[in-house]
């Protein structure tokens, strides 16, 4: 069994940046993800049978953001983006460019060259002497000298708290991070007979803070296809809702609006959309067992993408540097 310099739990953007700056310094590095695509929430859902796709989670980037943009060299995310126009206004003002492709490229690009394991759920985490003990739902177990826990907060206190972990696990949990929030959302992508309702827009507001966005026009697609984004208030009185009782509500609106759903959709839940309460006034991660075990990710630097990413820089310079944000090795 290998033992890995270091073991990151979460294959979103926090954790995919970091694992290739470490990898980059030659350390040893595993990633595991839980879901069956890495990128988190730059996630595209696809209709293989006929090149539907939809980005139902981030919608695109703030290239105009110095971090941002660095990051995007860094990573060489240049070729696969395209940048807003007068022909293209994207849903969410904050970001200026998108993937023609699908959103999902992005985290296909990062992970290039990782030891990156999908579809492992975390159960618990040990210590032994100077090592970390990872096991999987599974029964798999990992061993690293390092883990950095960058998926949301509820998620690793699950495993830090969970009856298998060590004792001292549970002690190193700090309650302020229950006071960390998360906003969910909903996402129902379906085809509709018409895209005239949206005159030559992108988006269309169909009431009660529900927003459709014209895939067909963002991705040239051939067929007429839309993505509806729910309101966050709306998503956390119906989060445990029935994914067809989400469609039905859905439906309705489109329907109100002149946009008829046809055939085939499908709705997808983010329980984690983005972060809402987050830790304030801290490093943008927090650092236990004497520097051995991290937490990071967006509700330690922010809320959204750029969040994420300034977690990912300030972890990375004090792995890779020991810096405290000088840049002194």
């Amino acid at each position: 069994m290998m033992n890995y310099d270091y073991a990151i739990v979460g294959a979103g953007i926090t954790g995919l940046t970091l694992a290739r700056r470490l990898k980059s310094q030659h350390q040893t590095v595993l990633v595991l993800e839980k879901s069956r695509g890495a990128g988190g929430r730059l996630a595209t859902r696809r209709w293989s049978d006929d090149g539907i796709f939809f980005d139902h989670g981030c919608e695109g980037l703030d290239t105009k953001s110095s971090e941002v943009e660095a990051w995007v060299k860094e990573m060489n995310l240049e070729s696969l983006l395209k940048h807003e126009g007068d022909d293209f206004k994207i849903l969410d003002h904050s970001s200026n460019s998108f993937c023609s492709g699908g959103i999902s490229q992005i985290g296909r690009r990062l992970s290039e060259g990782l030891e990156l394991q999908k579809q492992v759920k975390v159960h618990s985490i040990q210590r032994i002497d100077s090592m970390f003990r990872l096991q999987s739902d599974e029964g798999d177990v990992h061993l690293a000298q390092k883990v950095v826990f960058t998926c949301p907060l509820p998620q690793i206190k699950q495993i830090i708290l969970n009856e298998d972990s060590d004792n001292i696990m549970s002690k190193l949990w700090d309650p302020v991070w229950d006071q960390v929030t998360y906003e969910p959302s909903h996402s129902v992508m379906s085809r509709v007979s018409s895209l005239e309702a949206f005159s030559g827009n992108l988006t269309k507001k169909l009431g009660e803070g529900f927003v459709a966005v014209n895939v067909s026009q963002k991705f040239r697609l051939k067929q007429p296809c839309v993505i509806v984004h729910s309101p966050t208030s709306w998503s956390s009185e119906n989060l445990e809702e029935d994914p067809e009782q989400v469609y039905i509500r859905v439906k309705t609106l489109l329907i109100q609006h002149g946009l008829s759903p046809v055939g085939s959709y499908q709705v997808h839940r983010w329980r984690y959309a983005l972060a809402g309460k987050v830790v304030r006034g801290g490093r943008g991660f927090a650092e236990l067992c004497s520097g051995d075990l991290f937490f990071a990710g967006e509700a330690f630097a922010g809320t959204g993408v750029s969040a994420a990413l300034r977690s990912a820089n300030k972890l990375s310079d004090h792995l890779l540097f020991d810096t405290n944000g000088y840049g002194e090795s």
